[in-house]
């Protein structure tokens, strides 16, 4: 997948892509809606967004916030995944939550 950045579509990369016969996809220009990983990073950032201005905490954390937000929701079940956790259909392995309960941003 990808949004037609020309590096990504150049024919080096087709050649490649070719060669190893891998499907691909491009979303149409200034149209992020329709890429996947957009509207993921679209939830990740307002949800990182909420955690600094719920805590209060200095705009310099936004990276720390930024990995909380994303450690928590690879470990809450998704419905596109069946309710499954993302870390459970990646690994194979029941994710722990244990760290959810102790620690808050």
């Amino acid at each position: 997948m990808s949004d037609r950045a020309q590096t990504e579509i150049n024919n080096k990369v087709l050649d490649i892509v070719r060669n190893y016969f891998i499907d691909t996809w491009q979303s149409e220009p200034h149209h992020e809606h329709q890429n996947p990983c957009e509207r993921r990073y679209a939830t990740v950032k307002q949800h990182t967004k909420a955690v600094l201005d719920k805590s209060d905490a200095p705009a310099s954390t936004w990276l720390f916030a930024l990995l909380y937000v994303t450690y928590i929701l690879n470990h809450l079940s998704t419905g596109s995944l069946d309710g499954q956790t993302p870390l459970s259909v990646l690994t194979g392995q029941t994710t722990d939550t244990s760290a959810l309960l102790l620690f808050f941003f």
